[in-house]
């Protein structure tokens, strides 16, 4: 068993096999780049509004992937630092609406 670390996340390099990556929570596009350079076809989320410009052959969906009990009225908290935003329910004083999807919305849409 071979374990890799790209970005800080971990995955077993022998299950890999060139299908669908899904990056979930891409700011930046490390991970999902790093997958798209290797042929890999690379669907990145991110709700973020400072999120732009993805790496070739990565498609950015801006939203964020959620369970199917809290789909409706999610809001993004934004905050001193990017990467510590996270989703929720309530309207916050500094927080936007996100558009939002689950794992089924992505099988249908796919």
């Amino acid at each position: 068993m071979s374990t890799l670390i790209v970005d800080n996340h971990s995955f077993r390099a022998d299950l890999l096999t060139k299908g669908l990556v899904l990056d979930a929570g891409a700011r930046g596009f490390v991970f999902a780049k790093w997958f798209a350079e290797r042929g890999h076809e690379v669907i990145a989320l991110d709700p973020s509004p400072d999120v732009i410009d993805p790496p070739k052959f990565v498609s950015h969906v801006p939203a964020a992937l959620v369970s199917s009990k809290c789909k409706d009225n999610m809001y993004l908290e934004l905050g001193p630092d990017p990467n510590a935003w996270y989703i929720h329910g309530g309207k916050g004083m500094e927080s936007v609406p996100v558009k939002t999807l689950t794992i089924a919305d992505l099988k249908v849409a796919k």
